[in-house]
């Protein structure tokens, strides 16, 4: 999908609605940016307003990032950033679509999926796209994966901690930790979420939901996805890696419900030790759609839907005006 080419951004947040008429003056409505965490509707406008004429609405591409995963007390690490995911959904005006908002342990399909947190605020990241319906993995236009909460590391008595697992991508990433001064390494162990199946752990992802911590003692929880993310164990116990690791795995993407130009990126998961959320970066952060924070570590996801016109569907721009008839 190539850029945008226009003038500056300008989003009118959490607002879906509007009324007005083609004649002069007329109402119009501008794309629409959703940041409010949980699940709502999105009717598909009638036309838009290009060059004073009013043009037939034919699809909508969606932009769509998950939510980073949560970090929590007593040497917690980071959670992974999350994951991307954007394309055309061909429908006819008035279409009406159930979209989420990824939130941070919301542990319920409305908030995405991200898996509970332990009581020490560990959650996973949500994931957040576009549905024909309910929210059902077999009503999934588009996803993109949350990222898994970080967790406790026991051979280290102070921070960073374990770090969570990037929100996907067709694979939601694994759990990372310190296993040398300064280096980042990913466990065999734990996964996150795939196309076919949750991630594994000492418990395994399921559709659309990450992992649950279950106790104080548990680690970082999964991120949600179209398969979620795999748990890490309990503080004290092990799954094999050679330095204990109890942050989760990230929640993969999706991009098979869209008619075209579908695109799933996970994020990139750091190698060098870190303690500052800035440095766990969502995918694609250079699209003109991107606005900062969202996606890190520790912050909500966000869903941009943008309406398309033309046989060959084009984008109306990002300081279009959606014309509601």
């Amino acid at each position: 999908m190539s850029p945008v080419q226009s003038v500056s951004i300008a989003y009118t947040s959490n607002n879906a609605t509007t009324s007005g008429s083609a004649g002069s003056p007329a109402t119009y409505l501008p794309q629409t940016l959703f940041t409010t965490t949980g699940s709502n509707t999105y009717t598909v406008p009638t036309q838009v307003g290009i060059g004073g004429v009013a043009t037939t609405v034919t699809g909508v591409f969606i932009y769509c990032w998950g939510s980073g995963g949560g970090v929590g007390t007593q040497y917690y690490g980071m959670g992974g950033a999350a994951g991307f995911s954007s394309g055309y959904y061909s429908c006819s005006p008035g279409t009406v679509l159930t979209y989420v908002v990824g939130s941070i342990g919301g542990g319920t399909l409305a908030t995405g999926g991200g898996g509970l947190p332990c009581a020490n605020g560990c959650g996973g990241g949500g994931f957040s796209g576009v549905f024909t319906g309910s929210i059902a993995q077999s009503n999934a236009i588009i996803i993109a994966g949350g990222g898994g909460g970080g967790g406790y590391q026991a051979s280290f008595s102070s921070p960073p901690g374990s770090y969570g697992g990037v929100g996907g991508g067709l694979i939601g990433g694994r759990p990372g930790v310190v296993v040398t001064p300064g280096t980042v390494t990913y466990s065999a162990y734990i996964s996150g979420g795939t196309q076919s199946a949750g991630g594994i752990g000492a418990i395994a992802g399921s559709a659309l939901l990450g992992a649950n911590s279950t106790s104080q003692r548990s680690p970082g929880s999964g991120g949600g996805g179209y398969y979620g993310g795999g748990l890490g164990p309990e503080y004290g116990s092990s799954l094999g890696d050679s330095t204990y690791i109890g942050a989760a795995g990230g929640g993969s993407g999706y991009i098979g419900g869209l008619t075209s130009s579908g695109v799933t990126t996970a994020a990139t998961q750091i190698t060098a030790v870190s303690t500052t959320s800035s440095d766990f970066i969502p995918a694609n952060t250079s699209s003109p759609y991107y606005s900062t924070p969202y996606g890190r570590a520790t912050q909500t996801g966000m869903v941009v839907i943008v309406p398309a016109v033309g046989t060959n569907p084009v984008y109306v721009g990002v300081t279009a005006k959606m014309l509601v008839t």
